[in-house]
């Protein structure tokens, strides 16, 4: 029995540890992600580009076609001649000037992309860990929940009142946090008809047994207490486990809803982040039914190692383009799109601190189920994707990219 208590600390300890290390690898990724935002997209220079974008000038410049200042919000043309590109301002007038008065801004969209998919694969290897603590849990706990023989029945049953009530407490607690996520999972089943079972047993009126010392009296039901009390514990902490994983995912769940990363009109047309790794690596569900490991083959273990890569780029999206001709109609179409990255989130319970995007999704102003801005406290709807960020709830960084599409037929 001793021995099952050292393994219930050493268990709850290991969930510490554990969880450390992924808010750890959490605040590093985070960090990395914001680093990503400021990389500015060098290679695109060495590129003839193929739709406008928005530039900012580096100097004042000044000839007899166009006029600018330093920091203006320019729109790149043509960068085809490595030394002199065509570029338009803010009131029409159109020239040629050095390549090297102009920048094209940040983010980078492979920067952005790499970093997106470090989100995925830490929220991967995380779900990963979560289902593997609780099998881990639940096999500890049939361990304590075991099938007591007749003389344990006895002395389970001459406890205490106050010991009887705090085990019932305690096993309820078990049941109804787990049940939650974990029903239909076999060894949870097994789990479950072991709680009933001694559940009856502290419930039936004990019998008599002038065969038990009071050595026998003291010993097993004590340590009943202190083992189960372990496992109220450890699940406590298994719980906190849960709602950071819960809290990332959400965050990362962001990114299947281009509203909230994004605002833009057509977000198939938008060259930012590479779709086909939401394709391979969103799979982040527990599927407790699919995946139902046995005791021997997971549940004891303390150590986990990935058994295959968590990234792969091999996969190919393929878009079909259809294109209609004609001789008699003629028509100029253009579109522009202008592209943001959320940067913050105004608090509207005070309508002056700045949260950022994961404190406002826990503070329950993000709501990423309705795709909306919230109060909170007064439960109020203030707003709703691109609108939230008109009304200033959002704060955007400047435009990505700037589409321009001039169509013939």
């Amino acid at each position: 029995m001793q021995c099952a208590e050292v393994h219930l600390r050493n268990a709850a300890a290991y969930q510490e540890d554990v969880l450390a290390a992924y808010l750890q690898w959490q605040t590093k990724v985070d960090y990395l992600f914001d680093k990503a935002k400021q990389v500015v997209p060098v290679p695109l220079r060495m590129k003839a580009l193929k739709e406008k974008r928005p530039v900012i000038a580096l100097s004042d410049y000044t000839d007899k076609h166009i006029t600018f200042i330093e920091g203006e919000t320019l729109v790149l043309l043509d960068n085809s001649d490595p030394k002199k590109w065509k570029v338009q301002n803010d009131t029409g007038e159109v020239g040629y000037v050095p390549a090297v008065v102009v920048l094209i801004p940040a983010p980078s969209g492979e920067a952005i992309d790499a970093a997106i998919r470090l989100r995925l694969q830490l929220l991967a290897l995380w779900t990963s860990s979560i289902k593997r603590l609780g099998y881990q849990m639940i096999a500890f706990m049939q361990l304590v929940f075991r099938d007591w023989s007749e003389t344990e029945v006895q002395l389970l049953q001459a406890m205490s009142p106050e010991d009887k009530g705090e085990l019932l407490r305690i096993l309820e607690y078990i049941e109804a946090t787990l049940l939650e996520h974990w029903t239909g999972y076999g060894d949870f089943d097994e789990l479950q008809e072991r709680l009933t079972r001694l559940r009856m047993i502290l419930e039936e009126v004990p019998k008599q047994n002038a065969a038990l010392t009071d050595k026998d009296n003291n010993n097993l039901p004590k340590s009943v207490v202190v083992q189960v009390r372990s496992l109220e514990d450890l699940l406590n902490k298994y719980r906190d486990f849960w709602a950071f994983w819960e809290t990332f995912k959400a965050v990362v769940e962001m990114l299947r809803n281009p509203r909230f990363l994004l605002v833009c009109d057509k977000w198939e047309q938008l060259r930012f982040v590479t779709s086909a790794h939401f394709v391979k690596f969103w799979d982040t569900e527990l599927d407790l039914v699919k995946e139902d490991l046995t005791k021997n083959e997971a549940s004891l273990l303390m150590y986990e190692t990935p058994s295959e890569d968590m990234v792969s780029s091999e996969v190919t999206i393929e878009e079909e383009k259809e294109e209609t001709t004609t001789d008699t109609v003629t028509s100029d179409l253009t579109e522009e799109q202008h592209t943001f990255i959320i940067k913050g989130v105004l608090d509207p319970r005070d309508n002056q601190t700045k949260l950022s995007l994961q404190e406002a999704i826990m503070l329950g102003v993000v709501d990423q189920n309705e795709n909306t801005y919230v109060n909170p406290v007064t439960g109020e709807v203030s707003g709703q994707g691109s609108e939230a960020k008109g009304r200033g709830f959002i704060y955007c960084g400047i435009p990505l990219a700037l589409f321009s599409l001039s169509i013939c037929v």
